[in-house]
C-alpha cells in the first residue's frame, strides 16, 4: 500500500487540472532537454524525451507514459482507496488531451508532407 500511495505522489502532474499539467510538463522537459543538450555535448545519443530535435514528439510520448504507468497507478490506487477516483478520472482526461495534440501534430505532418510532395511550401 505504501509503495502504490508513494508512486502516486510521485506521479501527481499527471493528475492535476489540464493547465497545470501542461506548464509542469513543459518544465520537465525543458530539464530533460538540457540533459540532451549535454549529452550530445559529450558524443552520446539522447533518448527522444531529452532530444529537443524531437519535440514534435511529445504528445505520443505524454500519451505512452500516461497511458503505460500513470492510468494503471492511479486505476489500482482507486481499487484500493475509491476517493481517490478523481486522480484517476483527471489523469484519463489529461491523456485524452495528450492524444487530441498528437492527432492535431499528426494531421499537421501530413498536410506539411502533402502540400511539400505536391510542390507547395508549407
Amino acid at each position: 500500500m505504501e509503495a502504490i500511495l508513494m508512486t502516486g505522489c510521485d506521479l501527481i502532474a499527471a493528475a492535476k487540472p489540464w493547465e497545470v499539467q501542461q506548464e509542469t510538463v513543459k518544465v520537465i522537459v525543458e530539464e530533460f532537454y538540457e540533459q540532451g543538450d549535454d549529452e550530445k555535448r559529450c558524443g552520446r545519443e539522447p533518448l527522444a524525451m531529452m532530444d529537443r530535435n524531437k519535440a514534435n514528439e511529445l504528445p505520443k510520448m505524454q500519451v505512452d507514459f500516461m497511458e503505460g504507468i500513470c492510468l494503471p497507478c492511479y486505476k489500482l490506487l482507486a481499487s484500493i482507496v475509491p476517493c481517490t477516483k478523481q486522480l484517476e478520472e483527471q489523469c484519463s482526461y489529461n491523456a485524452k488531451k495528450w492524444a487530441e495534440l498528437m492527432e492535431e501534430s499528426c494531421n499537421g505532418a501530413k498536410e506539411d508532407e502533402q502540400s511539400t510532395s505536391c510542390g507547395h511550401t508549407p
